[in-house]
């Protein structure tokens, strides 16, 4: 299956089996669903394969409508489909029968038997590896990789090794693998713990499941509360940590069946008893991160939930006091956002933060961004690579820092809706490897391109299971990438021109460091300790350009704008021009920012413009007092706010200032009260009706499927893997268009519509809402005692005697056993290129057009019966007929009658008749007459 659908709005959903989904209208726990696909970024088709004998494909979406920046019209889907049974002509390439059912060939496996299991025997004779037969899967020796263990590995290797993969085993317990959006912790010796998660085809879940490392095995664990009452509910898009000091994994918050949680969890690994612990400072959240420190704290970044909006608020929870506390943040922090990751890294003790479905200014996308959290101060800087480019934005990826480097994996990237990239974050030098200098260096199959992935690190490798790709995939891979993550580029031109801090040194490509350490410098790390590093490479190294101070990225920023080795702010900010400048604190704005203007500089991050009123929602805008939610201004520059008469733009925060030099009123919040938000229309006409509420946009959806009213902001998160069925927006009708429909047949094509056939009627009945097993009230009290309710297919009726059909009048309607055919009429055949039936003229139209059978409407100034003589009448008129061919009829093109063949022409001058006598071929002496 294969073509693109935009994840926003809609799915082809692919069923094991009649859906209940028909009849419930619900994706969420359809235990027949296998499949749910949209987006861009496959290379390859999926495969998918049913077993119940009925593979039920649902496609619902405004294919009219348009997508995207700039906009283009939604486009279809491709499917091929084939059915494996062993009656003739067989079972196919790569199978055979056994027990009645065509199974892969020994040694084969997947849906479309074309993966091999253990291929060439794992090396084995060369003693590289050994073939997991349980698993289905090699187990290759130190020193060798690869899915068939024959590759040999080199220091600059980033190596994939598949643990476990549901496809290749021989049963299906490890399916449990197959669910997204959980979370995963390592956890003491050498284990795995994974909670939660969303599976296609269960629904929310809240199992516990342990890996062993040593063992590679997986086992179900059976949790229990140490008060005796319920665990936690099942949910998905929560967070979790592992506290070792506690031998304790903790969970907090996520989506549930009745909405985004706030409640808090911890898990003894030892004891394996659930206790709740008290978060009453904790807003309810989903998408965000938890991230421990150190043994004796966790912090909590970001998140989302429909009633509090973008969490903006730094909680940390300290592990020992058992209580939470709100941090008193600094810098730049982030307005808004989930879907994100954050990591720690112990020898800057700061937190670095990339990604996610971020509020920034006065919109809401995918996010690109690198911010870092010194924790010393708590404060936010954003970073801006100091070689190189940053990547493309990401969202529901996977992160974690192994040594010095932070590496990214999967995600939506950029206009992948789906990828397997993998980025190295250079922590020490503030540079990227990005995924096209890290390709080629990857041994062993790769993760499938995906999202709502979990991983954990373990033994200096990264584990990452389950995610989602159109189905939920059921796979546990092991990452393992070099000391020095320069080291993946193998050439010389490859390692200078890679953009990141990396130099050929002694025949190998190394960063920073190791550069560092071959030339015998030693530096001390402190708050220039990057800087400083930079400017000594940049004078040894052709890898390192010299860089201005405001490019670089610096340890210890502070809120005065970022610092060099004497604390003081290195950087300031140029404003009251249309585009403010980012320069150096000791240059001058006149000169390297010149716009004529009188400009003001600004030093502290805090007292920035886009700071003072930046909000994503009207609470957060108006607490403060001094800022007003409104649609009638635009920011257009750093400085520049346009002003309509209407309430026309997005939702905004701007300074309350605004009104005094408005020339005109303006609707805002205050002093009107907050717009209702999104969440709160619970009928679907209100919901499209609306103009939302949430900074960015000014609008709200509506789910087909959860019957819920949304903001825009939220679909991401909410509507993956297709839980949102069809996403409507703007002038989508809500209702499905059942009443005005007036035959079945067309009633049946329409999504949620079914026939009220009523018995004896020949086709009579109504078209009503409704699912599989009848209409939405009730098959009597819609239809009536005396009828019987159609969906999938019309009961039998003649079409062609009650008028239900769609012939022309080119075409005799056929009555089938199920339907009717419309075939051509006698004189009549079908145009293969059109579909239509055009009418057949034996003696054929020379000069003519066949419009009937044997009859042809002759081109102008032509007549017969086929078109084949001329009139003379100069071409310029019809005539009598084929035996008065000079007998002009009415002519045309300023020619005169009664003049022969419409000789006369005529034309008026000044003081006359200029006249010309014209025959054919000849041209006669031109007059006046009168004067």
């Amino acid at each position: 299956m294969e073509g693109w659908r935009p994840c926003s709005s809609s799915y082809v959903y692919a069923f094991d089996g009649v859906p209940a989904f028909l009849d419930s209208g619900v994706i969420q726990a359809d235990r027949t669903l296998i499949g749910a696909f949209c987006g861009r970024g496959r290379d390859q088709p999926l495969v998918l394969e049913a077993h119940s004998g009925v593979l039920v494909l649902y496609y619902e979406a405004n294919v009219t409508a348009e997508e995207g920046d700039p906009p283009v019209p939604l486009p279809g889907f491709n499917a091929t489909a084939w059915v494996r049974d062993c009656a003739p002509p067989g079972c196919g390439p790569g199978r055979d029968c056994r027990a009645g059912r065509c199974m892969c060939h020994e040694g084969r496996a997947g849906p479309d038997c074309q993966r091999l299991v253990c291929p060439g025997d794992c090396g084995a004779p060369a003693g590289h590896g050994a073939c997991n037969t349980s698993l289905g899967l090699c187990v290759c020796r130190d020193g060798f990789a690869g899915p068939d263990c024959a590759v040999t590995l080199d220091p600059g290797h980033i190596v994939w090794e598949t643990l476990v993969d549901a496809e290749l085993t021989a049963d299906t317990a490890s399916r449990f693998l197959q669910r997204l959006a959980h979370t995963m912790v390592p956890g003491p010796e050498d284990t795995l713990w994974m909670f939660g998660g969303l599976s296609l085809s269960h629904g929310l879940l809240d199992s516990v499941y342990r890996y062993s490392l040593p063992e590679r095995r997986w086992t179900q664990m059976l949790v229990g509360t140490a008060d005796g009452g319920p665990g936690p509910v099942p949910r998905y898009f929560h967070a979790a940590a592992y506290a070792p000091a506690r031998r304790a994994m903790y969970v907090l918050g996520g989506l549930a069946a009745s909405g985004a949680r706030r409640d808090f969890w911890a898990l003894d690994l030892s004891t394996l008893q659930w206790r709740q612990e008290q978060a009453t400072a904790v807003p309810a959240v989903a998408g965000h991160t938890l991230t421990p420190r150190r043994g004796s704290s966790l912090l909590l970044i970001g998140g989302y939930s429909p009633e509090n909006g973008f969490n903006t608020q730094l909680l940390e929870f300290d592990l020992a006091a058992g209580t939470w506390r709100v941090g008193a943040q600094a810098g730049t922090p982030p307005t808004g956002l989930y879907g994100h990751t954050a990591v720690y890294h112990e020898a800057t003790d700061a937190v670095y933060v990339f990604g996610g479905q971020r509020f920034h200014v006065e919109t809401v996308s995918a996010s690109p961004e690198l911010y870092s959290l010194h924790y010393p101060n708590l404060t936010w800087s954003l970073l801006a690579p100091s070689h190189g480019h940053k990547p493309v934005p990401h969202v529901f990826h996977v992160a974690a820092v192994l040594g010095d480097t932070m590496v990214v994996v999967g995600g939506r990237a950029g206009t992948r809706d789906f990828s397997n990239h993998v980025l190295l974050y250079q922590v020490l030098c503030n540079a990227w490897i990005l995924p096209d200098r890290t390709g080629p260096a990857v041994v062993g199959e790769p993760m499938a391109p995906a999202i709502a992935h979990a991983a954990a690190v373990v033994g200096g490798r990264l584990y990452v299971s389950g995610g989602f790709a159109g189905v939920g995939l059921g796979r546990l891979a092991a990452l393992a990438l070099p000391p020095d993550p320069c080291r993946v580029l193998p050439e010389p031109d490859a390692c200078n021109r890679s953009g990141a801090s990396c130099a050929w040194c002694r025949g190998a490509c190394v960063s920073a460091d190791a550069a560092e350490r071959g030339v015998g410098v030693e530096l001390q790390r402190g708050s220039g300790y990057a800087d400083e590093k930079a400017g000594l490479l940049s004078r040894g190294w052709a890898a390192f350009p010299a860089l201005p101070p405001a490019s670089r990225r610096h340890d210890r920023p502070t809120s005065a704008g970022a610092s060099g080795p004497a604390g003081l702010p290195q950087c300031k900010w140029c404003t009251n021009c249309p585009e403010g400048a980012c320069i150096g604190s000791a240059g001058s704005c006149t000169s390297e920012n010149d716009c004529r203007i009188n400009q003001r500089e600004i030093f502290a991050a805090g007292n920035c413009s886009e700071v003072s009123c930046e909000a994503s929602d009207c609470p957060k805008c108006t607490a403060a007092g001094k800022c007003m939610w409104t649609r009638q201004f635009k920011r257009t520059g750093e400085t520049r706010r346009i002003l309509s008469v209407q309430p026309t733009y997005d939702w905004t925060c701007f300074s309350h200032s605004l009104l005094n030099v408005s020339p005109m009123p303006v609707e805002s919040s205050p002093p009107l009260p907050c717009p209702t938000p999104c969440h709160s229309h619970s009928a679907c006409a209100d919901c499209l009706r609306s103009k939302g509420a949430d900074g960015g946009w000014q609008h709200c959806v509506w789910s087909t499927s959860l019957q819920q009213c949304m903001s825009p902001s939220y679909v991401p998160m909410r509507c993956a893997a297709g839980l949102c069925g069809r996403v409507l927006r703007g002038s989508e009708s809500c209702a499905p268009p059942c009443a005005g429909l007036r035959q079945c047949a067309l009633c049946v094509r329409q999504p949620r519509c079914g026939w009220c056939a009523r018995r004896g009627h020949n086709g009579g009945g109504r078209c009503l809402e409704g699912g599989l097993h009848g209409p939405r009230h009730g098959l009597a009290q819609a239809c009536g005692g005396d009828a019987d309710w159609a969906f999938l297919s019309c009961p039998p009726e003649d079409e062609c005697a009650n008028g239900h059909h769609d012939c022309n009048e080119t075409q005799d309607c056929r009555d089938l056993a199920r339907g009717y055919a419309c075939a051509c009429k006698s004189g009549y055949t079908l145009h293969m290129a059109t579909g239509l039936c055009r009418p057949v003229c034996e003696q054929g139209c020379v000069n003519g057009t066949c419009v009937e059978p044997n009859r042809c409407r002759c081109h102008f100034g032509h007549v017969g019966r086929n078109c084949s003589a001329e009139c003379r009448c100069n071409r310029h008129s019809d005539c009598l007929g084929e035996g008065r061919p000079d007998h002009c009829l009415q002519c045309h093109n300023n020619t005169m009658v009664p003049t022969p063949h419409c000789g006369l022409h005529g034309v008026r001058g000044h003081g006359g008749v200029a006249w010309a006598w014209v025959t054919s071929g000849w041209e006669g002496r031109v007059g006046v007459i009168g004067g």
